[in-house]
């Protein structure tokens, strides 16, 4: 997803009827003001935030590949946990047996 201010703004200034109604004298003097605004403020933020949802779909896609390794990994606990239970009673039994 890639934001465009720039483009949006200039289509406005020059879409039909705007210079005539504004006037072209205040058209011509406020786009160096506005490519200003562009330039220094809107254009660093629009990357910003590009950069952002960039870094927003990388972590997007690392947690679906967790998800999708979460029931492996809770099936190899569970197995895990079968055996120390295995383990725990073979231990008691041996505590049994050795009185």
């Amino acid at each position: 997803m890639s934001l465009n201010l720039t483009d949006l703004i200039q289509a406005t200034l020059t879409a039909p009827g705007f210079p005539e109604v504004v006037g072209p004298s205040l058209v011509k003097g406020f786009q160096p003001v506005l490519n200003t605004i562009i330039d220094k403020a809107l254009r660093p933020l629009i990357d910003r935030l590009n950069g952002q949802s960039k870094a927003i779909e990388h972590l997007n896609s690392e947690l679906k590949q967790i998800n999708q390794q979460l029931p492996q990994t809770e099936n190899k606990i569970s197995a895990l946990e079968s055996q120390i239970q295995q383990m725990e009673h073979e231990n008691d039994n041996l505590g049994q047996y050795s009185r």
